[in-house]
């Protein structure tokens, strides 16, 4: 089903009336392309927004969820419950739409086996070639975290991790095997995953990495 912004209000008003006793304040809707969220919410000051993926195709079902979905994060927004994210607040709201319609709503949904938009058929097809700029880093706590750096970007997470005191050490490589095309090339947020400390060790093996220990803020590293 093609998603719309007509499409997306219709069913945002229909479900306002039957889950929220039409109590949601009506934001602003947008179609994004976005193959990592199948949805997101935005709030700034009084600027509510809720913006629905194309990237892959679905069902009109499974578009209503997504809807539903961001729905319950303006619901925590706009009558500031204790969280803004997937916390007690989001289960306890999705659990009662889920009984009262039968939804499946949960706190993420996977985009593994969806079917992309063949008009973003090409688009996959450049990107594949593409290398990824990755950082891996130890916490000092023992955490191990993965993620991509936009290439522009690549200096500038290099220089702020590495002098960071959170941050015990790190590595960064460049791949072009593919298996790290669905992360986001981060820019300003560090968008990423928590891995195993086996995992690291894969990766210094795979990639030969060079694992550099805590930076003092003054050092430079050039790409």
């Amino acid at each position: 089903m093609e998603v719309t912004t007509d499409f997306i209000k219709a069913s945002f008003d229909k479900f306002n009336k039957e889950y929220f006793n039409g109590a949601l304040v009506t934001p602003t809707f947008e179609v994004s392309h976005c193959r990592r969220a199948l949805g997101d919410f935005r709030r700034r000051d009084k600027y509510y927004r809720i913006r629905v993926s194309d990237y892959y195709i679905r069902s009109q079902r499974e578009i209503e969820q997504t809807i539903l979905h961001e729905m319950i994060h303006l619901y925590q927004s706009q009558f500031n419950c204790r969280d803004k994210s997937h916390g007690i607040d989001f289960k306890e709201k999705a659990s009662d739409i889920n009984c009262k319609g039968g939804w499946h709503i949960s706190r993420l949904t996977s985009t593994k086996g969806c079917q992309v938009n063949p008009k973003y058929a090409k688009s996959i097809s450049r990107n594949k070639s593409k290398e990824s700029y990755m950082m891996v880093y130890k916490s000092v706590t023992g955490k191990y975290f993965l993620f991509r750096m936009a290439l522009r970007c690549v200096n500038r997470w290099v220089n702020t991790l590495g002098c960071r005191n959170s941050i015990a050490k790190y590595a960064t490589f460049t791949s072009t095997h593919g298996e790290f095309d669905n992360y986001p090339a981060c820019r300003t947020s560090c968008r990423g995953t928590y891995i195993t400390e086996k995992r690291f060790n894969e990766l210094v093996n795979k990639y030969k990495l060079r694992v550099q220990e805590n930076l003092s803020c003054s050092r430079k590293i050039a790409v």
